[in-house]
């Protein structure tokens, strides 16, 4: 049962990816708590972790607030979290998210895996429509991922090592005042 619902929840992610691949909508852009975003997730991620014997660990420093449409931030921070738990699932392995207020205008959401790490002309690749490194992949997600961020004034950076992980800095503006 547990299976059956991972994988339905790894279409979903795929048609999801495609329709806003093919149509890229921020239907309901608002002022969101870091700390809510992460809770969120977790009921999404968490199947796909145990399915993975990946453990996640996600932390949030308090009052972290952005400006973005929920769903669509949450689909963008999944796409990497979940490629994350896919690259470390042979590795005992473990993804950290962790946000934190990067300079007076930015927050960063630091996600780091301890999977199998990407080449230099993988990461050339990153956001190029198709390419995935995986066997499974549709290359969408992360495509989408990128595109997402862009739409909220962000930034995203990717480190990786072969044998090593890799880790995801996304920088977002911050709000203050909430």
């Amino acid at each position: 049962m547990e299976t059956t619902i991972a994988e339905l929840k790894r279409v979903e992610f795929v048609i999801n990816d495609y329709l806003n691949y093919a149509k890229p909508q921020l239907e309901k852009v608002e002022v969101l708590s870091v700390a809510d975003v992460f809770h969120q997730m977790k009921e999404l991620i968490y199947p796909l972790s145990q399915m993975n014997n990946v453990r996640v660990e996600m932390n949030s420093e308090a009052d972290l607030w952005v400006r973005a449409d929920k769903s669509k931030l949450i689909q963008a921070l999944n796409n990497v979290v979940k490629n994350s738990i896919e690259a470390s699932k042979s590795q005992q392995g473990i993804v950290s998210i962790h946000a934190y207020q990067a300079d007076q205008l930015d927050i960063c959401i630091k996600i780091c895996g301890n999977g199998c790490g990407m080449s230099g002309e993988e990461l050339d690749k990153l956001g190029t429509p198709f390419y995935s490194t995986q066997n499974n992949g549709t290359g969408l997600g992360l495509m989408v991922t990128f595109k997402i961020i862009k739409a909220f004034d962000g930034k995203i950076d990717f480190k990786s090592e072969k044998g090593k992980g890799t880790e995801v800095s996304i920088l977002m503006p911050m709000i203050t005042n909430c």
